[in-house]
């Protein structure tokens, strides 16, 4: 079924007339598609490869989207699902793969990169706020989609396996990267271990999931919800720190560029806690500092062992570029880290 056939399977207010690939994630399949009376949607077919239960994405949607309409100004903004013609929220295609469509909303803008203190502190209030709304939904209503997605521990023994199979004979490039993240597994086991209270949380926090208005001032809505699940706080929190405060490239070559602006990380701490409001408990709070290196060194984990493991997950286009990548965030981590000496 060709794209236009497949928009037209949902409740549109006129006939599709056209589609057009929209750049924006490297997980899900996206076109932007014109319908004959000037209106837009987003149309989006879920990845299987990532998510293996995408039935349990749509769900944990549907639950943060119907909350989100008895809010007069939520986090999520004007997101919505445009139900299909049957009246459900996704249409499967003849491979299984599931389709759902979005009003696409006009006169917004997104970032890759953060554009200054301003818009650090709007983009970590918005995720705060989303944190906010999100702890008044029944978390029962909120199913895993990435099992053990943020088990550090995990990541880090996989690692330690990936580096005495060494199976691309690579191992020998990298001792310092792999032996700087074996030594945070004793920190990484703590913090696993400590009671954090269980929360809905948004698993992927980073400026591009934020919709701005056009000057890139206002910070409309939180988007990308489909890594939404139970978890930890503090784990969208370090998201924030690692990918907010640092305008390097995620693979950046030359490790002196890669530098954390500390007036940022004040921005996004600041937002944050401002857009939580009184919701945090007195131990999350006191592990805030903590957040950014944890979460940084856990990417590095996940980018050195497949790297080692010969690129199977992280898509690359030249050799050692998950090398650089885990170089990269660990000295986003070290960085961080130093911020609370």
């Amino acid at each position: 079924m060709d794209t236009l056939s497949l928009a037209n399977m949902f409740a549109l207010s006129s006939t599709p007339v056209s589609a057009v690939a929209w750049a924006g994630g490297h997980i899900n399949t996206s076109w932007k598609i014109d319908c004959a009376d000037g209106s837009a949607i987003l149309l989006q077919g879920l990845n299987p490869d990532v998510f293996h239960n995408s039935l349990r994405v749509m769900q944990n949607l549907n639950a943060l989207l119907t909350h989100a309409t008895q809010l007069s100004a939520p986090a999520t903004g004007e997101l919505s699902l445009i139900p299909t013609k049957a009246g459900r929220d996704w249409h499967t295609d003849t491979n299984g793969k599931l389709w759902r469509a979005f009003s696409f909303i006009t006169n917004t803008r997104t970032f890759l990169e953060t554009q200054s203190t301003a818009q650090a502190f709007e983009a970590a209030k918005a995720f705060g706020q989303f944190l906010r709304e999100s702890a008044q939904i029944d978390i029962e209503k909120i199913q895993t989609v990435l099992p053990e997605f943020h088990d550090t521990p995990a990541r880090i023994a996989a690692l330690q396996e990936a580096a005495s199979a060494d199976s691309h004979q690579r191992a020998a490039s990298c001792q310092l990267e792999i032996q700087a993240i074996l030594a945070y597994l004793p920190q990484a086991c703590a913090l696993q271990q400590t009671p954090f209270p269980t929360r809905i949380v948004h698993n992927d926090a980073k400026v591009a999931n934020i919709l701005f208005n056009e000057s890139g001032e206002a910070a409309l809505a939180v988007i990308d919800l489909d890594t939404t699940q139970p978890g930890c706080a503090l784990h969208d929190y370090g998201d924030m720190l690692r990918s907010m405060t640092c305008r390097a490239a995620e693979d950046c070559q030359d490790i002196n560029q890669v530098k954390v602006n500390p007036s940022y990380a004040e921005a996004v701490r600041r937002g944050w806690l401002q857009g939580c409001g009184d919701l945090l408990t007195p131990l999350e709070i006191a592990h805030m500092p903590l957040a950014g290196a944890w979460i940084s060194t856990e990417l590095a984990a996940r980018f050195l062992a497949d790297y080692l493991s010969g690129d199977l997950y992280f898509q690359t286009s030249r050799p050692q570029q998950n090398l650089d990548r885990a170089r990269v965030q660990l000295q986003i981590a070290m960085q961080l880290a130093s911020l609370q000496e």
